[in-house]
């Protein structure tokens, strides 16, 4: 009896720990343990799946707390996959298989293949191969001020250090490729005091550094060995000038170079006091700058004179890595004009414009981008002195957006342009311009083909639909923005094209390609003509021979 009774225990300990993987396993979060003997049991969970499997109280085996091992990671282990996520408690690794990500602490980890060995606290990454054969979704790893992609990576959760390969780093404005390297976590002592603070290095082998922003630099400084400190500074030993890949004869023994990347607010202050016979002493381009956080930043700048001639400028720059960068501006400026009488005037002009670019791979299915820059009163030629904004007679702006939709087969798009004319003083806005399409469709042909393809199948329709509306006028500000100015300046109109065609072949010797063309042109303005109240007016006129024969007519 007492060996059934010991089987039967033996029995229900196994079932236990069947059930606690499972529910791991379903709530895709790991404690990664250092020694085999921590298994970081909780009391309770163990009672609930006890209870859960409704053993008889014969087979019931108390809780026993389980301490947890001294070298065990000091947080949980998350992770997660798009395509799948596959156990190997065997080997006690996890593979995870496409979109993987692990995040530990202030680590995050994304990459298209991420292997986990949670017994020794590895983690491997490297990017998959896509349908044409290039290598997509590459291991991306933060830390801190630590960013940067790789080609392939490992790394150790315990030691805080790892391997990559084929890596590239971004500090501040300057780029770092490395055939191979390895980084680590330091924790240093501030001198003077008992505090503690830890930093990230990186030893590069055969790297090169560049403002180049090309996957391979068109130029920038190659050198065997490399260390750098994010945000601080990189410091190279024997290197030299390449250009095109192809070294030149300038070496340097040795160089640092620092990358500050902390952003403080301040005051601008102006280069130089200016004078002007017209507008008297002033400052220019006085302000203050703003950084919001490490993807925006405020400036505000004002030009100041004595005679009372006065500008103001609130600017933004913003920029997201791998998503957009842009800037936004605007301006107004109150100049002093002397009249030809004596008398004096001011003159107010304004500029606003956008600038909006977005990554390539920031979306796969729509684009929004372009510049706008609308000047009004030729405040480009008024407020600043060089020749190409004082000989410059054309202004012009294009913003578009692009949408497409998958597995459909149409696509949609809508633009602003503006063009503008300073010598005449004519501008002319269009928005929104929009334009809906259809690929060629084939709304005949059979989803299984079988046989020979039917002449009714290559029949062919594709559709076009076009809207525009345009504002015209001048380009005072004052005079623009008129309500009747705009209703009397506006256009709107609409076109829908479609259009059908077949081939086919007659009497075996013939080609036939039959078309039909369909347009539709709608204008949203009209001319009409109306009969006032008609007046009788009468006429007399005189008989040139006799003065006294005349007639009268009505009309």
């Amino acid at each position: 009896m007492q060996r059934n009774d010991a089987i039967k225990i033996q029995i229900s300990f196994i079932l236990l720990l069947f059930v606690q993987l499972l529910v791991a396993q379903n709530e895709k979060t790991i404690r990664f343990p250092k020694t085999s003997d921590s298994l970081a049991v909780r009391v309770d969970t163990l009672k609930n799946t006890i209870d859960s499997l409704q053993i008889p109280d014969s087979l019931r085996v108390s809780a026993v707390e389980v301490d947890i091992s001294k070298d065990a990671l000091e947080d949980e282990v998350k992770y997660s996959a798009r395509d799948s996520i596959e156990n190997d408690f065997e080997a006690k690794k996890i593979y995870l298989y496409g979109g993987a990500k692990v995040e530990y602490t202030s680590i995050t980890l994304e990459a298209g293949f991420i292997e986990l060995d949670w017994e020794n606290n590895i983690v491997l990454a490297e990017g998959v191969l896509d349908s044409a054969g290039n290598r997509v979704e590459l291991p991306h790893f933060i830390d801190g001020e630590q960013d940067f992609t790789a080609g392939r990576m490992r790394y150790n959760f315990e030691t805080e250090k790892g391997i990559i390969y084929d890596v590239t780093t971004r500090q501040q404005n300057l780029y770092v490729l490395g055939t191979k390297a390895k980084f680590r976590r330091d924790n240093l002592t501030v001198p003077g005091t008992d505090s503690t603070y830890q930093q990230d290095v990186v030893f590069n082998e055969n790297a090169i550094f560049t403002t180049c922003n090309h996957p391979e630099p068109h130029f920038g400084i190659r050198s065997k060995k490399q260390k750098v400190i994010p945000g601080k500074l990189i410091v190279v030993g024997p290197s030299n000038l390449e250009i095109a890949g192809v070294p030149t004869p300038i070496y340097l023994p040795f160089g640092f170079f620092p990358t500050t990347e902390k952003r403080t607010q301040g005051v601008i202050f102006p280069r130089d006091y200016e004078f002007s016979e017209a507008w008297g002493f002033g400052l220019r381009n006085i302000g203050y700058y703003v950084p919001i956080n490490e993807y925006f930043d405020v400036t505000a700048s004002f030009d100041i004179y004595m005679k009372g001639t006065f500008a103001t400028s609130l600017s933004t720059n913003f920029q997201k890595r791998y998503r957009y960068s842009g800037s936004t501006s605007i301006s107004y400026r109150r100049e002093r004009v002397e009249l030809t009488n004596g008398e004096i005037d001011f003159t107010p002009s304004f500029k606003f414009g956008i600038r909006y670019n977005q990554a390539a791979a920031a979306h796969p299915t729509r684009t929004i981008g372009g510049t706008i820059n609308v000047d009004f009163g030729n405040y480009q030629a008024s407020n600043f002195t060089d020749a190409q904004s004082r000989l410059q007679q054309s202004n012009s702006s294009n913003f578009s957006y692009r949408q497409s939709f998958p597995g459909k087969p149409f696509s949609l798009s809508a633009s602003f342009t503006h063009s503008q004319n300073r010598a005449s003083g004519t501008m002319t806005m269009n928005f929104p311009n929009l334009n809906f399409q259809t690929q060629t469709l084939y709304p005949f042909k059979r989803k299984v083909k079988k046989g020979k393809e039917a002449w009714y199948e290559k029949i062919a329709f594709r559709y076009t639909g076009e809207a525009r509306a345009s504002f015209s006028g001048t380009d005072v500000l004052s005079e623009f923005f008129q309500i009747d100015s705009l209703t009397n300046g506006m256009k709107l109109g609409a076109k829908h094209t479609t259009t059908a065609n077949t081939a086919f072949r007659l009497f075996k010797n013939i080609n036939v390609t039959p078309s039909i063309r369909y347009n539709n042109s709608m204008n949203f303005r009209y001319i009409g003509e109306r009969i006032v109240s008609p007046s009788i007016v009468q006429d007399t006129i005189y008989n040139p021979a006799d003065s006294t024969d005349f007639f009268t007519a009505d009309r």
